[in-house]
């Protein structure tokens, strides 16, 4: 791992700080705030809950690589681990401890949790498996599947794989008097949950909601985009054998804060295969749907052949640099996030900053952005052109309504604006699926924003 130039001044000058917030009580300035107890008999102030945040600002903040890719949760996992060492040293030193921690800091300790330091990182970078168990999606006669970049399967065949033999509860859960689980208590409370799984690299420490985490937690949250966009799309054909079945979802006991009840994700790594860490939304709130969906045989082909689920997942398994696909990402992220708001007016936001993603190619002096929006909208609902003529018209109306929420404060009328809040949601769906069943076309203008306006530019010109 290679360090920059300043990083052993930087880690001395942050070391110094953070061991002295601990010590005998006598010797802490805890004016400021309450003392917990630490080891041994000493006490830490409450500046103790920012060493993972000064570790990362103020060391990691220098180091690129680390910087981007350990978030302060791993910051702070790594700084406990790091005063746990330094204390152990002094302790084998100096058997009674009369002052703070930073006071009896010499070069060889220093050198000592530095290398410490070196040494955690090393270990913790890697490649991780996170696999959510949920009862909100129900495989009936499908056993795998694949969305995106998160692979799915029943329960029971998830478990005969590489499942971990043990499972380590989060320090929250640890609260309650939960301890380590066996694979077999895992299985038992997940019999009728399906598992979604994907991969991900990065820095994970211990039982801390890392960056590898959260970059799970993006895939997840896109495949759950990605059916809510289906079940809207598929809403409007006629064939009603095409519908994506749901069914509700029921929040758990008094946590009502999560509209998809109570969730569980399981992490592990390639170096650690043998004990995975449980993550539950018992606390937090990580919204991923309003409702379970039900996947069957009619309904995967109905997502390959209406939705292009081929083309989005051939897009997001990509590894070239490719604006097309963060465009649609970004797009899918903000339906997710209209279809689980509360309020219209908010719904109608992410709606327009989920399609303005996606359509949007830049400002040009020589057209207006409206014009342009309106325009690329028509061209993806209808091949038509007296009804491309029309819908540009009636979008642009939807378009006024966009701009007095942001630009003059007004909020939905949902008696009066219901029509129009889901044209506009339609707007979204066949603008997002116009662009999926033409990802070919679009790829041979290159991969970057200017090959989606050379792509909307022909058309319009009748080139294609």
């Amino acid at each position: 791992m290679k360090l920059s130039g300043d990083f052993e001044k930087n880690f001395r000058i942050y070391l110094m700080s953070a061991l002295s917030w601990i010590g005998p009580q006598e010797s802490l300035d805890h004016k400021a705030g309450d003392l917990y107890s630490f080891r041994g008999g000493l006490k830490y102030t409450n500046d103790y809950f920012n060493g993972g945040l000064g570790l990362r600002l103020f060391v990691l903040g220098n180091e690129k690589k680390l910087n981007e890719n350990i978030n302060v949760d791993t910051a702070h996992s790594i700084f406990t681990a790091i005063t746990e060492k330094a204390y152990e040293e002094i302790k084998q030193k100096n058997p009674e401890i009369t002052k703070a921690l930073n006071e009896y800091l010499d070069d060889d300790m220093i050198t000592v949790l530095i290398d410490e330091f070196k040494r955690i990182v090393n270990e913790l970078q890697g490649n991780y498996k996170i696999s959510l168990l949920t009862n909100l999606i129900e495989l009936t006669d499908v056993d795998i599947l694949t969305i995106g970049n998160v692979h799915f399967s029943k329960s029971t065949f998830f478990f005969s794989e590489d499942f971990p033999d043990t499972i380590r509860p989060q320090p929250a859960i640890t609260l309650l008097g939960t301890t380590e689980q066996s694979r077999e208590e895992v299985i038992s409370k997940n019999l009728d949950h399906v598992a979604l799984t994907t991969e991900a690299s990065g820095y994970h420490h211990k039982d801390e909601k890392s960056l590898v985490f959260y970059k799970a937690l993006a895939e997840f949250k896109q495949v759950f985009a990605f059916l809510v966009f289906c079940r809207h799309f598929l809403s409007n054909v006629k064939n009603k054998e095409f519908e994506i079945k749901t069914k509700a979802v029921q929040p758990s006991g008094a946590f009502k804060g999560n509209k998809s009840g109570i969730q569980r994700y399981y992490l592990w790594g390639e170096k650690d295969k043998g004990c995975a860490v449980e993550f539950s939304t018992l606390w937090s709130t990580i919204d991923l749907a309003r409702e379970a969906f039900i996947i069957d045989t009619e309904t995967l082909e109905a997502l390959k052949k209406s939705c292009y689920l081929e083309q989005y997942n051939s897009l997001l398994q990509g590894i070239d640099k490719n604006r097309i696909r963060g465009k649609i990402r970004r797009c899918l992220d903000w339906f997710l996030k209209s279809h689980l708001e509360d309020d219209s007016t908010d719904e109608v936001v992410s709606l327009f900053i989920g399609l303005e993603t996606l359509l949007a190619t830049g400002p040009d002096p020589f057209r207006g952005a409206a014009d342009d929006l309106a325009e690329n909208v028509a061209l993806l609902m209808t091949p038509h052109p007296d009804e491309r003529y029309s819908c540009k018209k009636d979008f642009k109306k939807a378009y006024r309504l966009r701009c007095k929420i942001i630009h003059s404060g007004e909020v939905i009328d949902w008696d009066k604006d219901w029509v129009t809040v889901r044209s506009i949601r339609n707007y979204v769906v066949w603008s997002l699926r116009g662009i999926l069943s033409h990802l070919d076309e679009i790829s041979r203008y290159g991969k970057e924003e200017g090959s989606m306006q050379e792509y909307f530019d022909r058309l319009k010109l009748g080139g294609m």
